[in-house]
């Protein structure tokens, strides 16, 4: 028998929070709000990503974890090439919204991940 989804609340996230206008929007402020101080962290640290996985054009960057597939959104708008992976669907169509489905978008758990060995040169 089967145990509880330990993983459910990670599927459910959006959900919970009700969070869609901020997942949409990310890393910059959605209307009405002020998202500065996380907005500017989060640009930091993909900067520093960035410049420390240095991808080139011709890679196929995994972005594990992408929640609303923001950084994904960033990577094709510098002409590189991901492929967004998140446990929750919900989220990731939150993603696919904010980049009107430009985005690569998969649904994957990172113990499970449904891809071949080799497929991508950066995560």
């Amino acid at each position: 028998m089967a145990g509880p989804d330990t993983k459910q609340a990670e599927k459910a996230y959006l959900a919970r929070t009700g969070s869609s206008a901020w997942e949409r929007t990310k890393p910059f402020s959605p209307p009405g709000l002020d998202t500065l101080q996380e907005s500017a962290r989060m640009l930091q640290d993909f900067a520093v990503a960035m410049l420390t996985l240095q991808p080139s054009p011709d890679d196929l960057i995994l972005d594990l974890g992408a929640g609303g597939c923001w950084c994904s959104d960033l990577l094709g708008r510098l002409n590189r090439s991901a492929v967004a992976v998140d446990i929750s669907l919900d989220m990731l169509r939150a993603g696919r919204a904010r980049t009107n489905g430009t985005v690569r978008a998969v649904v994957g758990d990172i113990e499970w991940l449904p891809f071949g060995p080799s497929v991508f040169q950066k995560v």
